[in-house]
């Protein structure tokens, strides 16, 4: 029996069709393949060069800070030339300070992840820089001791000529930026700024220590107190705290009628204090000048003239050794007052001391570190944040209400060696034959180098002391 025809000519027709399907998926998947094949090849060729710039940056920001300086600064030379930005522009207005910022939106910004409408603008030195991807930034904007951090999302950026990769390709850690954008409170509780518009104002053209090591070497330190600033918030406060001791010096001595005024640095005769000075060579004069080591001579001429109140705050210079109390060129107050003694002069010292604890401390009373850092005090240092492990036994208390104990220097130093010192012990001595070292020192100073000696244990609290051997 004869099978029906019409199965296998419609099986034939799919097949045909099959197959003309598969031909077409195949060059179709042809197409494909040499279109990835070609963005594999494009790939490869750009390896090495993301390669290098991986390495490039990690040298720069990681290995060797001469490499960061070259790069730096062959960058800035662009920027200078394409104006694409301008590295050093001319001006930036700034609505607020950093802390000016904190101050006014802390209060105001206390709903989490919303951006409020105002828009300011601040500026600071960036000391951090994260990322979370391509489109979101975040920094650290350090200025006068405090930072605010800079949410840089894309969603936000409105500058026209510069696109947010650009800007932000070009910040590094150490720059000074401008930003202009809008308070907000992020989802972490963070107050920040999120920018519309960033400005390079001062790109750094050298690397900034990591965070993690600090800037901690004594020495350079002392050597490089611009970084030293940067890089320690406690070095700002001392440098507040020397100014405010300045300004109420001024304001007691004024305030008891006293006159500020200046005299030479530059002095014909050396005199004044017993030191060695720096000598230096007049040109016009054809002489010798000698750098002033006290103010001493020209304050009392003054006083001879009929200026019965006088003080000088100002340099001093003397060429000898240094140490961590010495320096050859060091700041003075000195003052003289006519009708007066020393017990006057002991009482204005008690007072003008107090008064500058009590305006810097807020009481008279305050706690040191007993440690070797004697400006770690208990209200400026948090023993709960961890960094820190001091308990409150390692602080001492100090205490400068006036008035302070009157001490005599002899009357003290017979309690301590528990031994009489003979009003003739200076011609017993002046009678014994001793080495060449004892011979060049007077009684009176080998006394003063037994109190020394002793200072540590003698008092802790301020103590005014008197009747010094003669």
């Amino acid at each position: 029996m004869n099978q029906p025809q019409v199965p296998q000519i419609e099986e034939q027709s799919i097949s045909k069709s099959k197959m003309k399907y598969l031909k077409k998926q195949e060059e179709k998947d042809k197409k494909i393949a040499e279109k990835e094949a070609q963005k594999e090849q494009q790939l490869e060729k750009k390896k090495p060069s993301i390669a290098k710039q991986k390495v490039e940056q990690q040298a720069e920001e990681e290995v060797d800070p001469r490499l960061f300086h070259e790069n730096r600064s062959k960058q800035v030379v662009a920027l200078k030339q394409t104006k694409e930005p301008n590295p050093y522009p001319h001006k930036f207005q700034v609505d607020l300070t950093i802390t000016q910022f904190r101050e006014k939106y802390g209060p105001i910004c206390t709903e989490k992840g919303k951006i409020y409408e105002d828009f300011v603008s601040v500026a600071g030195r960036v000391v951090t820089i994260r990322s979370l991807g391509a489109k979101l930034m975040f920094y650290d904007l350090q200025g006068e001791g405090t930072q605010i951090q800079v949410m840089a999302n894309e969603a936000n950026h409105k500058d026209q000529e510069l696109n947010f990769e650009k800007i932000h390709s070009l910040i590094k850690r150490g720059d000074i930026i401008g930003v202009k954008g809008n308070p907000c409170l992020t989802k972490a509780g963070e107050l920040s700024i999120a920018p519309g518009f960033i400005q390079l104002l001062s790109p750094t053209l050298h690397m900034l220590p990591t965070t993690h090591f600090g800037f901690k070497d004594h020495e350079q330190r002392y050597r490089m107190r611009y970084l030293d600033l940067i890089m320690n918030k406690k070095v700002r406060d001392i440098f507040l705290a020397r100014s405010s001791v300045i300004k109420q010096l001024r304001e007691y001595f004024d305030g008891k009628g006293f006159i500020e005024v200046e005299t030479p640095s530059l002095n014909v005769i050396q005199g004044g204090a017993t030191a060695k000075p720096f000598k230096t060579f007049h040109n016009s004069l054809h002489r010798d000048l000698f750098m002033r080591v006290a103010p001493e001579l020209y304050l009392k001429m003054l006083i001879v003239g009929g200026l019965d109140r006088v003080y000088e705050i100002g340099k001093n210079f003397r060429n000898e050794g240094i140490d961590q109390t010495h320096n050859p060129e060091f700041t003075a107050m000195e003052f003289y007052w006519a009708y007066c003694d020393y017990n006057d002069l002991m009482t204005v010292t008690e007072e003008v001391l107090s008064q500058i604890v009590l305006k810097l401390k807020g009481s008279y009373k305050f706690k040191i570190h007993k440690g070797d850092n004697p400006t770690i005090t208990l209200t400026e240092h948090d023993i709960k944040s961890g960094h820190f492990k001091e308990k409150e036994e390692d602080f001492l208390e100090l205490d400068f209400t006036p008035p302070w104990p009157r001490v005599s220097m002899m009357a003290e130093l017979e309690k301590k060696l528990v031994k009489k010192l003979m009003p003739s012990l200076m011609h017993k001595l002046k009678n014994i034959r001793l080495n060449a070292l004892i011979q060049e020192l007077l009684l009176d100073q080998l006394i003063n180098q037994l109190v020394i000696s002793w200072k540590s244990i003698l008092r802790i609290q301020p103590f005014q002391l008197i009747t010094h051997n003669q």
